[in-house]
């Protein structure tokens, strides 16, 4: 699963903080397929490797998604873009 990019998305709009989030979760995703597998054959370091590599990606995703609420209620995101 990876996401898709789009080039020349403007630097704080709804669309860019869109794709970030997309590519991160696909990230998380992919850590999260490894974590299952290393618990599968025993690799406990692998796993807890894994582990918070995904945990990581989902932690910044979820920061990108509260900086886009702020900017939509301070309208910092033009209304055309809400």
């Amino acid at each position: 699963m990876t996401a898709q990019v789009e080039p020349h998305l403007a630097h704080g709009t709804p669309e860019a903080f869109r794709q970030f989030v997309a590519e991160n979760f696909s990230l998380a995703c992919i850590h999260a397929e490894q974590a299952v597998t290393f618990a599968r054959i025993g690799d406990d370091i692998g796993l807890e490797y894994a582990a918070r590599r995904a945990a990581a990606y989902v932690k910044c995703t979820l920061g990108a998604l509260h900086d886009m609420k702020e900017a939509k209620a301070s309208k910092v995101i033009e209304e055309e873009f809400a």
